[in-house]
């Protein structure tokens, strides 16, 4: 059951931008003590645990986890309890334990020994027998390095530092060390679990770019407002400047490769450089260079990530004749693989690569050499949407058919004088690009293969993936294949899109239309009627026809003309409950009336109403008067409900049975059994033949139980007064506190439950027909069944655990 309601300028940019990068480099005054996401990928720090299940399945000397009511016990092989009272116990393969006791961490060996007593806040464990230690002291979180059980690493003494913390950075698996980032008096260090000070605590930061294939560690550290580039034998590979940032370069391979981004100003207070310094060209850098700090490529604008392996460079071509950046490509070696030469590179997320060079625009393909190249150059490129993937497979194999239908206008040209000495990684999808050479347009792939010769004055891409060409002030239509759907003969061709029916090509010649579909088979044939395009008043689903200024419309296969044009105007579709076809609401000689898509008529004479809004069981409106009222108006324009109503809502019997289907469209549909109505605010409740049942009475009205009960709501008044001795201003003055309480009544008005009830609440997902009932001052929620029985009895914590999502 339900019911149914009514329904700035660039150098602005280039300075935001300078600006935001230096913020980067300046805001960051402290490490992190938790280890950053450049750490985790390098290694996952923390030694990986088992199940518990697992782990008394495979300790090295058979002691079980058994659980003890909230907690586990540890036992050996004789069921004697070596550990008591353990809870999130995690467990480790070699047979360790870490769990929690009292509030406190401890770990336990594999002889069911304590390695650490419970006495610490947090515990975590790492390769080579090693822990970071973790314990407040009041408000003061204090951290310690212990190898072992009782080797302290740091600090020494066995004794937490009050003025140190100490984070995790890197396990070396080779060599069997395990480095650790110290924070004493806000200035950072790098220690090892061997007990040496690799790098002594005098950094405003240091972070973990990179770990090389021999366990070398590349830290980009801090001074004051210096950057510098070090590994942990405090080797200088990058000097320590101002104005410079340093990063990992983004590549697939294993080789090492840093970039350092280089700035020429600061900035004033505005955040904008002055004029006169962005008037230079070298305000900005960006240097590759080797673990060796060997310069591998300059770039005059950051490198940006392309396709595959592959990557975006610039050069300053000519600072005297005020050229600016000229664009390139280099691999993940900082290897040239396509010259500093062209004006723009192209690149969106899975598409090939466009260069811009001289104006032109030419696609950039990986030869069978292995070189990147643009054979051609166009005057414009147009990305062309492929919507069924079966089109670019059939395109993809016929390929090799197109490779020698080159247009005489395109020439060879490479642009390739670098040597490559790494593989280039190209991946795109197969794509389609409208070309443009001189005034004329052709179809090319991502291959640089012509599908479409250059001979047409325009192509355009169409919904349904054909291709509208022109020649010469006439149209016709492709397939991309290059295969005619029409010949090319039309002043115009335009797309009709019909709801949920799909796309319909409109031919125009002379004053003549027609209709094919988009295989090309003529559906409705070129005549003297007008198609309506767009769609007019929203009747997205019909192909309106319009003659001598009246309108129609043709039938659903397009085939026919199944409304004749003999109506002044189409005004709207309407809201259909049941119907098998649509309805819609057309003015002829004045009179407003309703038709079905094939032409018959419904309903007559309704311009006396306001507004018709909605039917109902296919024969039934819902209309509104001049004055905002509504009503119900039958098949023959009877008023079933008079327009007396604010508000109308219908309800239905539940649509499960055998008996409410459509013999004839095996279809289900949805008898009204009442119709709700409000008037003044109150709730009261109709027949389908519009008597009165119950009158409109009450504050909220909600049926259930398949709308043969409703929950309803009245008001109830408490009268409260102050005294009339009382200093108060209202003193002796009576005062009503109106509140609603809520009862039950059936269809008749009969009141099934008294109106005693501050809510009642019933969910509609659930079909046993229970209420939820709830007494002011009553800490429980009494349960009843479909026979207003009580059944239960729930707290009010159960019902909002219980209902949370219905709430």
């Amino acid at each position: 059951m339900f019911i149914t309601i009514p329904r700035p300028s660039f150098r602005h940019i280039l300075t935001h931008y300078l600006l935001s990068l230096i913020i980067i480099l300046t805001a960051i005054t402290t490490i992190a003590l938790i280890p950053t996401s450049s750490y985790a990928s390098i290694d996952d720090h923390t030694l990986q645990t088992i199940t518990i299940n697992d782990m008394n399945a495979s300790h090295p000397n058979q002691l079980q986890l058994q659980p003890d009511q909230s907690y586990y016990q540890l036992i050996d092989t004789n069921g004697n309890i070596l550990q008591d009272e353990l809870y999130k116990v995690l467990a480790f393969p070699d047979g360790r334990i870490l769990a929690k006791r009292d509030g406190y961490w401890g770990v336990i060996d594999t002889t069911g020994k304590l390695i650490f007593d419970f006495n610490y806040d947090d515990i975590t464990l790492f390769a080579n027998d090693t822990y970071l230690l973790g314990k407040y002291e009041g408000a003061i979180y204090q951290t310690a390095v212990v190898k072992d059980n009782d080797n302290w690493i740091y600090p020494n003494t066995k004794n937490f530092a009050v003025d140190t913390t100490i984070s995790h950075l890197h396990s070396d698996q080779t060599h069997h060390i395990g480095y650790f980032v110290i924070n004493k008096n806000d200035k950072t260090g790098l220690i090892s679990d061997q007990k040496q000070m690799l790098l002594p605590p005098v950094y405003d930061e240091l972070t973990l770019l990179n770990v090389d294939a021999n366990e070398r560690l590349f830290l980009r550290v801090k001074q004051g407002d210096k950057i510098g580039l070090i590994d942990q034998n405090q080797t200088i590979i990058v000097p320590f400047a101002k104005l410079q940032s340093i990063d990992k370069f983004n590549f697939k391979d294993d080789e090492t490769i840093f970039k350092i981004e280089k700035y020429a100003h600061f900035f004033n207070v505005d955040g904008y450089l002055p004029d006169d310094i962005c008037d230079k060209h070298n305000e900005f850098s960006e240097t590759l260079i080797n673990a060796n700090g060997q310069t591998l490529l300059v770039s005059s604008t950051p490198t940006k990530s392309l396709n595959g392996n592959l990557f975006q460079y610039s050069k300053l071509s000519d600072q005297k004749n005020n050229e600016y950046n000229k664009f390139g490509i280099i691999n993940s070696k900082a290897e040239v693989v396509l010259p500093a030469k062209y004006e723009q590179i192209q690149s969106f997320s899975g598409s090939a690569l466009l260069a811009l060079s001289n104006q032109k625009i030419g696609i950039i393909t990986l030869t069978a050499s292995g070189e990147l190249s643009i054979a051609t150059y166009y005057d414009s490129l147009k990305p062309l949407p492929i919507i069924d993937p079966t089109l670019t497979q059939q395109l993809v194999h016929n390929q090799s058919q197109n490779r020698n239908n080159f247009h005489p206008l395109l020439t060879s040209t490479r642009y390739l004088d670098t040597p490559i000495t790494h593989q280039i990684e190209y991946p795109h999808d197969y794509q389609l690009f409208i070309a443009q050479i001189e005034d004329k347009y052709g179809l090319v792939d991502s291959q640089n293969n012509v599908l479409i010769p250059f001979i047409y004055d325009s192509i355009s891409h169409t919904e349904g993936d054909l291709l509208l060409v022109e020649q010469q002030q006439k149209y016709g239509l492709l397939t991309p294949q290059n295969k005619a759907i029409t010949d090319i003969v039309y002043d115009d061709i335009a797309v009709l899109n019909l709801y949920q029916k799909g796309s319909y090509y409109l031919l125009t010649k002379g004053k003549q239309q027609g209709i094919i579909n988009a295989e090309g088979k003529q559906l409705f044939p070129l005549s003297d009627l007008r198609f309506i395009k767009p769609p007019m008043n929203h009747i997205f689903d019909l192909a309106i026809i319009e003659k001598q200024g009246k309108y129609g419309w043709l039938n659903e296969e397009m085939t026919a003309i199944a409304v004749a044009p003999i109506y002044e105007d189409i005004i709207e579709p309407m809201e259909i409950e049941s119907m098998d076809e649509g309805l819609y609401k057309v003015q002829k000689d004045g009179e407003i009336m309703l038709i079905t898509a094939s032409g018959n008529i419904t309903h007559r004479h309704l311009e006396q109403y306001a507004a018709v809004v909605g039917i109902y069981k296919s024969d039934n409106l819902r209309i509104f008067d001049k004055n905002d009222n509504q009503g119900i108006l039958g098949a023959d324009n009877t008023i079933i409900i008079p327009m007396l109503y604010e508000d109308i809502y219908p309800i239905y019997y539940e649509n499960t049975a055998d008996d409410l289907l459509d013999n004839n469209s095996n279809k289900s549909i949805k008898p009204i059994k009442f119709y709700m109505v409000t008037k003044q605010g109150k709730y009261g409740l109709l027949n389908e033949a519009g008597q009165t049942l119950i009158a409109p009475l009450y504050a909220k009205m909600k049926p259930y139980n398949d709308a043969t009960r409703f929950i309803v709501a009245q008001p109830t008044a408490t009268i409260l007064s102050t005294p009339p001795n009382s200093d108060q201003p209202t003193a002796g003055i009576q005062n009503i506190d109106t509140t609603l309480k809520y009862g039950v009544i059936d269809a008749t008005g009969k009141v099934l439950l008294d109106f005693e009830y501050e809510k009642i609440f019933y969910n509609t997902v659930q079909s046993n027909n229970q209420l939820y009932l709830f007494k002011p001052d009553n800490d429980r929620i009494d349960v009843i069944n479909k026979d207003l029985k009580i059944i239960d009895s729930i707290s009010h914590k159960e019902f909002a655990e219980q209902f949370s999502d219905y709430l």
